[in-house]
């Protein structure tokens, strides 16, 4: 068994619009204190965050960073529908 509340994690998650990422560094600590890093997209799911983390997690200062790069979402390209311009 692990007693140890020192620790760091992280991850990668590709999916169809980016990639997602996850770090987080643990520290003993009294209390239960999480500090999050959430880019102004995904601020709306932190609530949610807390309290699967609090579910998991009874003491220990953590510092949760979450990234998320998008992928180009420029325009898309056009292009001319020459059959259906002739009919």
């Amino acid at each position: 068994m692990i007693l140890s509340m020192t620790g760091f994690a992280a991850s990668n998650q590709e999916f169809t619009g980016g990639i997602l990422s996850l770090e987080v560094r643990a520290v003993n600590h009294r209390y239960l204190d999480v500090q999050m890093r959430l880019p102004e997209e995904l601020r709306v799911i932190e609530p949610q965050l807390r309290e699967m983390i609090a579910a998991k997690v009874s003491r220990g200062k953590l510092e949760c960073r979450v990234g998320l790069n998008q992928l180009d979402t420029s325009t898309p390209t056009l292009e001319l529908n020459r059959d259906y311009l002739v009919s």
